[in-house]
């Protein structure tokens, strides 16, 4: 359930009127809404902190605005929208207007008529190589732009670039982003924010300021955008990068070519020092690869080509002298039964994998109908679908509802993910059994889903978790295990969880308000 604005609440002495809800996040609200003067469509950004804040009575009046946390949280949310009103790019949302009232601050916005980019590709499947190198061309100028004023944006992904009906790429939502001074010192003092896992490289949880401007945090979230357009799926974490190496082979499957993967797989090094050390170089290196007239060699030709090539020196070297047989012939030969025996090999492990996969969904049904005594058809394509499915896509289809506001929907996905064990679906339930999203409320469901996602490190859920102990909600108050919780959630870089920590005193063992 929302807990912004009613649709037709004014703004500004009537200037602006409010239409709907467009979504709600941890830091704010944002509405769709009308510039009645100008009658024009407008967006509107709203602080409003969902663990601390709530309406009055009238549905207007922002309450929960006298702690030191809503204060220092309010204060950045306004110097973050300052720095965006600054600049003037053709593919960064505009700010046109900050203003205080109703107890919190609001900044304006133009309206982008058109759907996310995470929306487009779940529409397409994924896009074609050319589209996917000119939109991340469009966004990387705009980033590149951002960087050269000194400020990273820190939470690139394509739920956060919009697209607009021209099919023009616009970056939005610089919640996390954080200005620099020439130095290398952040105007803001809280800690750079986690970002979102999947677009985010390691040593953005643990960043600590050194001088520098460290444009190498966006580009691996720009890199890991684009792995989302070419694949049509959620990049792996940049720890399972650095243990299991850059997924090639997922990349190879759509014929990406050997130019634009190297690209990739070098904005996206786990090890910030080999990964491009800023947008520019990243841009170039695609835009040359996609001029070059090689470029549309895939991964697989060009090891077919280097296999002939290995071939033909090896006929070269074991030609007889003065041998009167013909060599073309036989060279061609060999040349097509080693290129045609590579790829068999190429493309017989999906055919062995999509086997296995086969066999262990057969095991599954079997299971299911000797053991649970289900036999109802509906019920063995379910188990058969969640089989078929990873825990990932299956959330990976609960934020594409969420994102349609189909809380409903996203629900019933978040639990069959959270049920195989996705940490940020389990998270995700959490917050809609705790706040009644698509979903009966209750509190008791909303912690066990919390607990099970906190005990995986997952720093939401243990930060939700230190509130409702701390509030006694679904469960006992207990300060102590509220503050363990906290603890838990800060070391991870949970920004709100640091401040909650301030408050604390060890020796009490309580909460000092």
């Amino acid at each position: 359930m929302s807990q912004g604005l009613k649709k037709g609440s004014t703004l500004q002495g009537g200037t602006y009127r409010i239409e709907e809800t467009l979504g709600q996040g941890a830091f704010g609200i944002t509405y769709l809404a009308v510039h009645l003067r100008l009658n024009k469509k407008i967006a509107i950004k709203e602080f409003f902190l969902c663990e601390f804040n709530t309406r009055n009575d009238d549905c207007i009046m922002v309450e929960g605005a006298a702690g030191s946390v809503f204060t220092d949280f309010r204060r950045k949310f306004r110097r973050e929208a300052e720095n965006l009103a600054k600049l003037r790019h053709p593919n960064i949302v505009n700010v046109s207007d900050i203003f205080d009232e109703n107890g919190t601050t609001y900044y304006v916005m133009d309206f982008i008529e058109g759907t996310s980019l995470d929306g487009y590709i779940g529409a397409k499947g994924h896009l074609s190589e050319k589209e996917a190198i000119a939109a991340i061309i469009e966004i990387g100028k705009a980033l590149e732009y951002m960087h050269s004023k000194r400020m990273l944006h820190l939470d690139i992904k394509p739920g956060n670039v919009m697209r607009d009906a021209d099919g023009r790429y616009f970056l939005i939502d610089f919640g996390l982003s954080k200005q620099f001074s020439d130095v290398g010192n952040m105007e803001a003092s809280t800690v750079i924010g986690a970002g979102t896992p999947g677009y985010a490289p390691i040593e953005q949880m643990t960043f600590r300021k050194d001088g520098t401007f460290p444009a190498t945090l966006d580009v691996y979230a720009l890199g890991a955008t684009m792995y989302k357009m070419l694949t049509g799926k959620r990049p792996p974490e940049a720890a399972h990068i650095l243990n299991e190496e850059f997924p090639k082979d997922e990349l190879m499957r759509y014929g990406i070519s050997v130019k634009t993967i190297n690209s990739l797989e070098k904005a996206m090094m786990p090890n910030y020092k080999k990964r491009y050390q800023n947008v520019h170089d990243f841009l170039t290196d695609l835009e040359e690869g996609n001029n070059s007239t090689d470029n549309s060699m895939s991964y697989e030709e060009d090891e077919k080509t280097s296999y002939l090539a290995d071939i033909e020196i090896e006929h070269q070297t074991e030609k007889p002298i003065n041998s009167p047989t013909p060599q073309t012939d036989i060279q061609s030969e060999t040349y097509a039964t080693v290129a045609h025996e590579k790829k068999k090999r190429h493309w017989m492990r999906p055919v062995i994998a999509s086997t296995i996969l086969g066999i262990l969904i057969l095991l599954g049904w079997i299971i299911g109908r000797t053991f649970i005594g289900d036999d109802t058809e509906s019920n063995t394509n379910e188990q058969i679908e969640r089989i078929e499915m990873t825990a990932s896509e299956l959330f990976e289809k609960g934020e594409a509802a969420n994102q349609r506001n189909d809380y409903s929907e996203a629900a019933e996905w978040y639990l069959k993910a959270a049920e195989l064990g996705h940490a940020g679906a389990q998270c995700n339930l959490g917050w809609m059994y705790e706040n009644g999203t698509g979903v009966t409320r209750d509190k008791n469901e909303s912690v066990k889903w919390f607990k099970k996602a906190a005990g995986q490190g997952e720093m939401n859920a243990q930060f939700n978790l230190g509130v409702m102990y701390e509030n006694g909600d679904g469960v006992p108050k207990d300060l102590n295990e509220a503050r363990i919780w906290f603890g838990k959630a800060a070391s991870k870089g949970h920004v709100m969880a640091k401040e909650k920590l301030q408050g604390y005193s060890l020796e009490s063992g309580g909460y000092k308000m």
